[in-house]
């Protein structure tokens, strides 16, 4: 069974290990990028909750990206963090490229849900 948020973070892991040249992702760059990633959901949510009229504070907004950032940098410590790789590392060619297109998908797909929310957001 595939978890979706450990198959998310071995896809931005293996990313990261191939920009740093096949050595180990250096420090907390692939975490960033995965809490980024997340964070910018709970934002463009949040913000269609305000959209859409229901109250939010921008407090609840900023304690929730603190509070997913420890959760991603306690939970994914290094010993998890390899098996992980080693668990999604066997994957056949077919599924990782599949793996490959929805990943990069569901990233552009919150990046432009981001842009557009943020875009005409006005002051709600």
């Amino acid at each position: 069974m595939i978890n979706p948020f450990d198959y998310f973070y071995y896809k931005i892991y293996t990313a990261w290990y191939w920009l740093c040249g096949g050595g180990h992702p250096i420090l907390f760059q692939h975490k960033f990028v995965v809490w980024a990633v997340y964070g910018m959901n709970i934002l463009t949510i949040s913000t269609l909750i305000a959209i859409a009229g229901k109250s939010l504070s921008d407090v609840f907004i900023e304690s929730s990206l603190f509070f997913l950032l420890v959760i991603i940098l306690v939970f994914y410590r290094p010993k998890r963090e390899k098996k992980i790789v080693e668990k999604y590392s066997r994957e056949s060619r077919k599924s990782f490229g599949i793996g490959n297109a929805i990943v990069v998908f569901y990233v552009i797909i919150t990046i432009i849900s981001f842009i557009w929310v943020t875009k005409h957001y006005r002051g709600v």
